[in-house]
């Protein structure tokens, strides 16, 4: 840096020496403003690794008061937000990130630098400085790699207002990256993810993986676009004997020309679900129970839902033989049901 005035040399040795003390009862803040941001990083070099009171009361004031300069590299060439790191000044990091200029965030030399410092504030649970830092475009020029980081620690901290910021400036969400949820929270976090950035998610190329995530979370709003992008009427049957929210969705089918085979799937996933009944009969009465190939027959089930009971595995116990009494009631239900339209 250029030549530093002798009250800057004599600051710089107290701390050098450790009387951050002698250093904070006579510094203003006025005073800390005026120096150059290349000297105040090299206080902050000589302030951050100390474990002292002082130390961290002097670093604290000079990250609320002062200007430094994120790309001055100490004696060994490293980096103020490494130092940071290195000797975990989680509270100094995050007053650091706190402050954080827009010119430095744009900056496309420091976008590693960001990503970094990102990730480490995230670890360590320091959301209000992570989202100061995401307000601010940190994002807009970190590659690819680095990106992908921090998506993932965003995923795992689970603060769906955190990952709305970062969609703000990436536009997109990895579908790859997107966690397979394993206990209740997760599937709270999974389904508003999904429901509220259905066009921040690139269906082409993962459809399988999206309509699991949909059924799976019961994300009633990714489910309907996939109804709409996609012609995956495997999963119609999963729908018929899912969540009402997602039975529901079936309702809104056009019908009319689905193959007959895959209207059984659908007619059969209702009649596995608690609310078998109803839901049959809505299904019916939407048309699933008519034949594609001919609008004026119906399609018949019975023969073919007694084929697939004489091959149904049963539980052993008293959970094995109510499942085979609630089978037979609804294999009773279709014969009558179908007997009826007969007539």
């Amino acid at each position: 840096m250029k030549h530093r005035t002798e009250e800057q040399e004599r600051i710089l040795n107290l701390a050098k020496w450790g009387e951050c003390r002698e250093i904070l009862e006579e510094l203003s803040e006025r005073q800390l403003r005026s120096f150059p941001p290349a000297f105040t990083s090299r206080l902050l070099f000589e302030v951050v690794p100390l474990n002292t009171r002082p130390a961290r009361e002097l670093a604290m004031f000079v990250f609320e008061h002062g200007r430094w300069d994120w790309r001055e590299p100490d004696d060994e060439g490293m980096l103020l937000h490494k130092v940071l790191i290195q000797n975990e000044r989680v509270e100094m990091a995050a007053k650091a990130a706190a402050r954080l200029r827009k010119r430095d965030a744009g900056n496309p030399d420091l976008a590693p630098v960001w990503a970094e410092l990102l990730c480490y504030l995230l670890e360590k649970q320091q959301r209000s400085a992570a989202a100061a830092m995401l307000n601010k475009g940190v994002l807009k020029y970190v590659d690819e790699d680095d990106l992908d980081e921090v998506f993932r620690r965003i995923l795992s901290y689970k603060d769906i207002e955190l990952l709305d910021t970062v969609v703000r400036s990436t536009k997109v969400i990895p579908v790859e990256l997107i966690p397979v949820p394993e206990n209740l929270s997760d599937y709270q976090f999974t389904r508003e993810l999904l429901n509220r950035h259905t066009k921040e998610i690139e269906i082409k190329d993962n459809e399988k993986i999206l309509w699991e995530l949909a059924i799976l979370c019961e994300a009633e709003v990714m489910t309907e676009r996939l109804l709409k992008k996609t012609k995956d009427y495997q999963y119609l049957p999963r729908l018929a004997e899912g969540s009402n929210t997602l039975f529901e969705l079936l309702l809104h089918i056009r019908c009319r020309d689905i193959l007959d085979e895959v209207k059984k799937e659908v007619l059969y996933g209702a009649l596995r679900s608690d609310r078998w009944k109803e839901r049959f009969e809505l299904l019916a009465g939407k048309g699933w129970k008519k034949s594609s190939q001919n609008h004026k027959e119906a399609i018949r089930l019975t023969d073919d839902y007694l084929k697939i009971l004489g091959t149904k595995k049963y539980a052993p116990g008293r959970r094995g033989h109510l499942d085979q009494i609630n089978d037979r009631a609804r294999l009773r239900f279709i014969r009558v049901y179908e007997q009826k339209k007969k007539l």
